[in-house]
């Protein structure tokens, strides 16, 4: 990873940020607030690398891992879920003017995406392009149903629909692909993330882990989150 990102890079500094946030949030203690804290700050500090000319690839793949680490960090600090995180979606111009962006952040970062080499789904990277389709996934949560009256609207939803659909394909061309090599290590990551999910959420995944049992009474469903659960329980 250091050799194509390179050593020392915003992009990978970025990840080894999110990474000893990850490992903060799961355990407990006296300082987890404030070392969450602290490298929050350090995540929110890496600003949008955009010019008026069209990006490279390697520009497109900094700002889709900045915006899901941004997403990711709100998250993990205000313990909200990524769909409430994602609520920022903001960028600084050349300026240094803050402006709020007229499309939600995971369609950002499908924009950001679809500039890359997906053919090779990021080739030695693939890993860090399932994580990134994960969070922006879970991002892309409809938080209610609303009435669409204005035709802005209405494109906003749809391309907010077509960005969903997109991330679900893409997850799962990367699974298979990383589930040939690296099947543990995905599943693992999968059970990972969908941990951190229900913690975020405040479920209580005791409970949840006894009410799927063998008899199979699983709770309501409630999304992806809970399928899974059943489908990954280790005693179905």
């Amino acid at each position: 990873m250091t050799k194509i990102l390179g050593r020392g890079s915003d992009s990978l500094r970025q990840l080894e940020l999110l990474q000893k946030m990850t490992f903060m949030f799961q355990n407990e203690g006296e300082s987890k607030a404030a070392a969450l804290g602290y490298f929050h700050r350090q995540v929110v500090s890496f600003k949008s690398k955009l010019r008026t000319s069209e990006p490279s690839r390697s520009g497109h793949i900094y700002e889709a891992i900045r915006l899901t680490a941004r997403i990711y960090a709100d998250a993990l600090v205000s313990n909200m879920e990524f769909s409430q995180a994602s609520s920022f979606s903001t960028q600084r111009d050349d300026s240094g003017t803050e402006h709020f962006g007229s499309s939600a952040a995971f369609v950002e970062i499908v924009h950001h995406l679809m500039q890359t080499d997906l053919d090779r789904m990021w080739g030695g990277l693939s890993g860090i392009l399932f994580f990134i389709v994960m969070v922006a996934g879970a991002s892309a949560k409809k938080a209610q149903v609303k009435e669409l009256t204005e035709a802005a609207d209405l494109v906003k939803e749809r391309q907010e629909d077509e960005a969903r659909r997109w991330l679900a394909a893409v997850a799962v061309r990367c699974s298979i692909v990383l589930g040939f090599e690296h099947g543990g290590s995905l599943l693992g990551t999968f059970k990972n993330m969908l941990c951190i999910q229900d913690k975020l959420s405040g479920r209580d995944m005791i409970m949840r882990q006894f009410v799927i049992g063998p008899d199979r009474r699983a709770a309501p469903q409630h999304g992806f989150g809970d399928f899974a659960w059943e489908f990954l329980a280790e005693d179905r």
